[in-house]
């Protein structure tokens, strides 16, 4: 015997209850402090007027509860079905207020952190606190949103390269800040990530100084087994230099002399996952992140102080900045100050890429260091071998569309992580494209793409697709047991869901 029972109104009461669940908002304009300051009078009070205008009528036509709780920054109010609404036309708020900024000739967006899921009030004010503080370390113009269901954080937009803040202020603050924990530590260690470039190798020897300047022990964890070729070179350089005697040290040398006063400074990473030494971030407990990378969603656990800058160049360039405000006599040699010069050529890849004034007036300090300038680009030659190898890449590149290439390395050769971003970098001077990929294989498991792109086109959301990061501009990712072919795929794969997002395909 069958027994049918209506359930349409159990559903539709069920249905009705989630539509209702209360999301909060909190909404801040990015670099609008520094617009009101920069504006006369009468272009103030146009800013103003038509930044609230545009945010209120949205507000309203869409059903929200909006109240203005500082300069630039409101608080919101909606349910459910609102938030669903808005996923469905991708948060059009977002394009809707950077066309009135440029209306207005102003270069001004939007920062929205979303806390939804949770019946308790505390608990969403909390996650969309967390949610706009991630909006903000990766470059503003975007929507993040948490979920008390869901451990992911969901992102929207980021359509827009970060801007670079004229102020320093945050810079001294820091600064100031970080010399207060030197002076309290007992020992100071500095540490970069996996696969060290000159940006991450520079930048600690930077903060290295900055440590030892206080008269602190210091050493900087270095693995020879997990470095790049190039910055290898200049690393074996410093270890035989008698000026840097006992400066380097491996992860295990470091971890027999830790205590409870001990301070961890990670430079140009915020990943556990990419740390030089799991076990030291694990073992440390005040840490110290320094980086100039958007913030992902791995992070590495309780820090004492972060300074992300995902509008700096480079971790030197925010290295430098510190070493500006430092009550201290900084003895930064010519060698030390050609290993950051290289850093920071490698990373703006020779200044032409991602650099503002600040990254010039970086490197204008390093040149009054006395920074060798011929020697820092010695330091990032490529051999003819190399050069062979880069054009073997850049040869096989093809137009996945008009403004897109993808360039593919051989099955049966290894390359360097910095050779697939040179080839990137190449590909992306090509009259017309805005994005530029090249995979390879770095090791005999790893296969890694290398992604660059102009202002047009942001390759990290790509890049996090697949579990890689980076920056607008520049990202990166990598696979294990996987083949170049199946990587290229997935990677048209997620190409075509990013241009669909955006309705560009």
């Amino acid at each position: 015997m069958i027994y049918l029972k209506d359930v349409t109104q159990l559903m539709s009461l069920q249905q009705d209850y989630l539509d209702q669940q209360v999301c909060m908002a909190y909404i801040t304009i990015d670099n609008y402090e520094e617009t009101l300051e920069n504006a006369d009078e009468p272009k103030m009070a146009l800013i103003q007027s038509r930044s609230r205008q545009v945010i209120v009528d949205w507000a309203y036509s869409n059903g929200i509860i909006i109240r203005r709780f500082k300069s630039g920054g409101y608080l919101a109010f909606f349910n459910e079905r609102t938030y669903r609404k808005q996923v469905e036309n991708k948060f059009a708020i977002l394009d809707t207020f950077k066309e009135m900024s440029k209306e207005l000739d102003e270069v001004m967006t939007l920062s929205i952190g979303i806390g939804k899921d949770s019946r308790v009030l505390r608990e969403l004010d909390e996650m969309a606190s967390a949610a706009l503080n991630l909006t903000y370390s990766r470059g503003g113009d975007q929507v993040a949103v948490k979920s008390g269901d869901d451990k992911k954080v969901r992102f929207f937009g980021g359509n827009s390269d970060t801007f670079e803040k004229s102020s320093k202020v945050r810079a001294r603050v820091i600064a100031q800040s970080l010399a207060g924990l030197i002076k309290n530590a007992s020992h100071v260690l500095v540490m970069g990530h996996k696969n060290s470039d000159l940006d991450s190798f520079g930048a600690s020897i930077g903060v290295a100084k900055i440590a030892m300047a206080y008269g602190k022990k210091t050493n900087v964890i270095i693995d020879f087994d997990s470095i790049e070729k190039k910055t290898k070179e200049v690393a074996v350089q410093v270890k035989a230099d008698s000026r840097y005697k006992g400066l380097l040290q491996s992860a295990s040398e470091a971890m027999e002399n830790i205590n409870k006063n001990t301070l961890l400074i990670v430079v140009d990473n915020h990943k556990s996952s990419l740390a030089l030494s799991k076990a030291l971030l694990d073992r440390v407990k005040n840490k110290v992140i320094i980086d100039h990378h958007r913030r992902g969603e791995e992070f590495i656990e309780a820090p004492v102080l972060t300074y992300l800058e995902p509008a700096s160049s480079s971790t030197v360039e925010l290295v430098i900045e510190l070493c500006d405000y430092q009550n201290v006599d900084l003895k930064i040699n010519e060698l030390d100050a050609t290993i950051m010069y290289a850093g920071m050529l490698v990373d703006t890849n020779n200044f032409k890429q991602r650099v503002g004034v600040r990254t010039f007036q970086s490197a204008a300090h390093l040149k009054e260091l006395q920074a060798n300038v011929p020697m820092a680009y010695e330091f990032i030659k490529d051999s003819y071998e190399e050069t062979l190898q880069r054009l073997s890449i850049t040869q096989t590149a093809y137009q996945y569309n008009s403004q897109i290439l993808i360039a593919c390395g051989q099955d049966d050769e290894e390359y360097t992580r910095s050779l697939l971003a040179k080839s990137s970098n190449a590909l992306l001077e090509i009259s017309g494209i805005k994005a530029s990929f090249s995979i390879g294989k770095v090791s005999k498991t790893t296969v890694a793409i290398s992604a660059r792109s102009t202002k047009d086109m942001n390759v990290q959301v790509i890049m996090e697709s697949m579990d890689g990061g980076g920056h607008f501009s520049m990202a990166a990712a990598q696979f294990e047991n996987r083949t170049i072919e199946e990587v290229r795929l997935l990677l048209e794969e997620k190409i075509q869901e990013y241009l669909d997002d955006r309705g560009e395909a």
